[in-house]
């Protein structure tokens, strides 16, 4: 037996070794920018910043490679400013600071890579990062001990100070990085554009005014407490990645009051403000993250609640009652803009016996596989629901041209018609689909449904694939209620009759038999012919209802 030693191809192996140089380069950028804020806080100059928030995010989001980057990183870093084993030590443990905290995030927030649920929020701020910042905090001293980097006499509030400073930055960062990394677009209405200038325009103007008066507005603190409210207004009107640059720009604009003020750093009032502010900053960070994700929840839930409502649970298309809803808002809009709107009701062909014959299972996979070849079909503009059963629509616009929706349907025909497999058997639906247009047609959603409806029936019985809506198939659907209804009556007023035609057998000429023939005869004696009501019935009634009232005249 031969071991071989799997070796990853080389495409691969670049790929890895570049992401993690990439890594590896941003998180020693971002220790060496977070080494200039050293001087007014209460750690050492060589204590990294920065380190645990920037390993923690991209541990989350890059794995072992964002772990194996984050002590790279943290080695090129410290190597400048110690020795080769100090910070070879140090870098491990970043390394496994980063571990524990990818592993115990993903422990308590399984497949969540984001900041918006309260849950998740409270297990990171409460749990996670105080533990991690902690374990990061306690190694880094006992190393720098150990190498007599600092001395031994340290106090335990003095390592409370440190642990507090790595956490406000991981609570500042982390939930900020995570929300960027979604890449989810925001899209913000003018009044909500202006709405989030106003909040930064009020941000800056108090920051600014602290500055300038910090002894009548009671130094920092007082500060803290306003952006509160203005973080908070973000986390009520805005979504979680707003608001956690809203915190993120508050904690900045705090960060400059404290630069700029008139205080010496190495004072004690210096730094019992200092304190006072990092405990601020902690509990308007905290404030606007859980309010966020309580709101972020209650907006999920009623998205979820609004999806359910208006959308097919099979299919995941929207329903009847959004399609109309739709349809009638878009015909509005092509009322202002002088648009013609296509409906196409499209119902399966050959559907019902699939799914009788096979079981409705098989019956739900083929509407799905329908509806995501339709999905994928059609433009971001046009809208495809299900109404119900086999029976599908599309509302589409075009310019004014005649009969423009032709391609389109000889397009959807063709795609729902490919064979396709389900399990270990092949099938194959057709299609057959009504047009109905606006303005031609009708100019409300109802009526456009109705005779896109009344042309699907004809395109079926014609075997056409598509039919557009005409008046005659209006009068034609007219007269064919008109029919059922009086073919009901006739039933019950015993209208209908047999009438008997002689079988001859042609060699003796004798009547061998009598073909009992089904006719309708009117109160007023007029003859309706069986070519008028026998499809009718055959669609509508029975023909055993219709049989037995004529049984007792044989």
């Amino acid at each position: 037996m031969q071991l071989k030693a799997y070796l990853p191809p080389n495409w691969r192996l670049r790929s890895y070794l570049f992401q993690l140089a990439i890594l590896t380069l941003v998180n020693f950028t971002v220790s060496y920018a977070g080494s200039y804020l050293i001087p007014y806080t209460s750690s050492p100059n060589f204590f990294e910043f920065s380190a645990i928030a920037f390993a923690a995010v991209i541990s989350i989001q890059y794995g072992w490679t964002g772990i194996f980057g984050a002590v790279l990183g943290s080695f090129c870093f410290r190597f400048l400013q110690m020795p080769v084993e100090v910070a070879l030590y140090l870098a491990l443990t970043t390394g496994l600071s980063a571990f524990l905290f990818r592993y115990s995030f993903r422990w308590f927030n399984d497949n969540v890579v984001t900041l918006n649920e309260v849950s998740s929020v409270a297990s990171f701020a409460l749990v996670i990062t105080p533990l991690v910042c902690a374990v990061h905090t306690i190694c880094t001293h006992i190393i720098l001990q150990k190498f007599d980097l600092l001395s031994s006499g340290i106090s335990m509030f003095t390592l409370f100070k440190w642990w507090l400073e790595e956490l406000l930055i991981a609570y500042l960062l982390v939930p900020l990085a995570l929300s960027l990394s979604v890449k989810n677009t925001l899209h913000l209405s003018n009044q909500e554009r202006t709405e989030m200038l106003a909040l930064l325009l009020g941000m800056v103007s108090v920051s600014l005014l602290t500055i300038h008066f910090g002894q009548l507005f009671g130094f920092t603190v007082i500060l803290i407490l306003v952006l509160l409210v203005f973080v908070l207004w973000a986390a009520l009107r805005f979504s979680s990645l707003v608001t956690h640059w809203a915190i993120f720009i508050a904690a900045m604009l705090v960060m400059m009051t404290v630069i700029f003020s008139d205080n010496e750093i190495n004072t004690d009032s210096y730094q019992q403000t200092l304190l006072l502010v990092k405990i601020g900053l902690a509990v308007m960070i905290l404030g606007g993250l859980f309010v966020a994700a309580a709101f972020s929840e209650r907006n999920h839930v009623e998205t979820e609640l609004s999806k359910l409502a208006n959308h097919d649970p099979l299919t995941g298309l929207p329903n009847r009652s959004y399609f109309q809803d739709f349809v009638s808002h878009s015909l509005s809009q092509a009322q202002r803009q002088k648009q013609q709107l296509y409906l196409l009701f499209i119902d399966l062909d050959r559907f019902k016996k699939i799914n009788d014959s096979q079981g409705h299972e098989v019956g739900d996979a083929v509407l799905k596989i329908v509806a995501r070849r339709l999905d994928n079909l059609l433009r971001a503009d046009d809208f495809v629901a299900r109404l119900g059963g086999d029976e599908f629509a599309v509302l589409y616009s075009h310019p004014k041209i005649n009969k423009a929706a032709s391609n389109l349907a000889r397009k959807i025909i063709k795609i729902i018609s490919e064979p396709f497999e389900i399990g270990d058997r092949t099938y194959s639906v057709g299609a057959s689909i009504g047009i109905s247009i606006y303005p031609d047609d009708a100019d409300d959603a109802n009526t456009l449904l109705r005779q896109a409806d009344l042309a699907m029936y004809q395109a079926k019985s014609k075997q056409s694939g598509f039919e557009y809506f005409s008046e005659e198939m209006n009068a034609l659907a007219h007269e064919q209620l008109q029919l059922e209804n009086g073919l009901r009556q006739a039933l019950e007023a015993k209208e209908l009759l047999l009438m008997y035609q002689p079988k001859l057998d042609l060699r003796t000429n004798q009547v061998v038999g009598l073909e009992a023939l089904a006719r309708w005869v009117t109160k007023n004696g007029k003859m309706i012919g069986p070519d008028q009501f026998i499809p009718i019935a055959e669609e509508a009634l029975s023909l055993i209802h219709i049989s037995e009232p004529t049984r007792p005249r044989l």
